[in-house]
């Protein structure tokens, strides 16, 4: 069956399924902290009710028996990233098959507020056709892929961005948040193992060009949360305006910030920063940090200079399974592992929209060369 056989089909089969159904689910991301400030205990699986309270960023999902709650309340993927990449970081979550490697994105945090990433907003019942990509300008590139869930105990659903057409195998109903194109399963499951879907991207691949000649963006149609500087510490602000002393355009800035970042040293498990210090502050100071370090820190730098910009959380490609290598031609299956989850920075630009980009020393993000002149690696995780 065509995929354009399987839309038509998911379309009627979701209409049927929806019918009768809240239209729209809050789902609200707990805040998240630095990975490293959170007790082990809590970043290995552990949901205790303690947590709520001393933590503050963990809240458990809604029961199994309340699947019409209309907020759900879901720890951030953020704060799992560690706990990911530690005793389970072998564990197979999915795979993808596709002609095109490409980090798999599960989702985007764009609020940052007193040290903490959060994000919040409406999912609601998806059709087919998520986004339209012939709205936006500069070069992009389809991905056409397939995936499986396995284990990922998450309701997210990732894939290429930025999804703009999805079908699931059964017909099961998802929802969407429409301003970030990401994807989750409805309330009353608890997470997307076992489920398979195809999924059409289209990806973004300026050229510097493009991205230089790009307008200043408006915030009224990006929206002020991505842009304002409130809540970005006085030592990131004074740092990014130091770094785009001279610059123009909203391109050169941020490939300022990358280059700065990029200059530094990549840990797996940096040091706390001390009592009253933002984890963002320590990591200028001290040179080094984990990959969420890194892309909290760019999307601030960014943030304070007034260029949108957020938090990006998923995987790396993941490994070509035997005998399907990565040079082969024609669609190769990767196998996708805890060890594998990573963060990196998106920055907005007017008419050609959300970009990626990897402020990790050691790490590039595949397709990313034709705008920052650096080619896949993957050597920092």
């Amino acid at each position: 069956m065509t995929l354009e056989d399987r839309l038509s089909t998911y379309l009627k089969d979701t209409s049927t399924k929806l019918a009768g159904r809240p239209a729209q689910v809050d789902v609200i991301v707990a805040a998240a902290r630095p990975r490293r400030l959170l007790p082990r205990f809590l970043l290995a699986g552990g949901l205790l009710a303690a947590g709520l309270v001393v933590v503050g960023v963990l809240m458990a999902p809604p029961r199994r028996d309340e699947p019409d709650q209309p907020t759900r309340v879901v720890v951030s993927p953020f704060a799992e990233l560690d706990g990911r990449r530690a005793a389970t970081n072998e564990k197979l979550v999915f795979t993808v098959t596709s002609e095109t490697p490409s980090y798999w994105r599960i989702a985007s945090l764009d609020v940052y507020q007193d040290g903490i990433w959060k994000a919040a907003g409406n999912f609601s019942a998806s059709t087919p056709s998520l986004d339209e990509a012939s709205t936006r300008q500069g070069d992009r590139l389809t991905i056409r892929h397939d995936v499986e869930v396995v284990d990922l105990d998450a309701i997210w659903l990732p894939a290429a961005p930025e999804p703009v057409q999805i079908a699931v195998d059964d017909g099961a109903p998802i929802t969407v948040n429409r301003e970030t194109n990401t994807m989750t399963v409805p309330n009353e499951r608890l997470d997307s193992n076992g489920l398979r879907y195809s999924v059409v991207s289209s990806a973004a691949v300026p050229t510097p060009d493009q991205l230089r000649g790009a307008p200043r963006v408006d915030p009224e149609i990006v929206g002020p949360t991505y842009t304002s500087p409130d809540g970005v510490p006085a030592e990131i602000q004074a740092h990014a305006h130091e770094l785009a002393a001279g610059l123009t355009t909203d391109y050169d800035k941020v490939i300022a910030i990358l280059d700065r970042l990029r200059s530094f040293t990549y840990v797996a498990d940096p040091e706390a920063a001390p009592g009253g210090t933002d984890s963002a502050v320590r990591l200028l100071e001290a040179r080094e940090g984990s990959d969420g370090d890194f892309a909290s820190v760019m999307a601030l730098l960014a943030r304070a200079l007034g260029i949108p910009s957020r938090v990006a959380i998923g995987f790396t490609p993941g490994e070509p399974v035997d005998g399907s290598g990565s040079t082969a031609p024609g669609p190769v299956t990767f196998e996708v592992t805890n060890d594998d989850a990573h963060a990196w920075t998106e920055i907005y630009f007017q008419g050609v929209g959300w970009v990626g980009f990897e402020p990790t020393p050691g790490q590039t993000m595949p397709l990313a060369e034709s705008y920052s002149g650096r080619p896949q690696s993957q050597e920092a995780d």
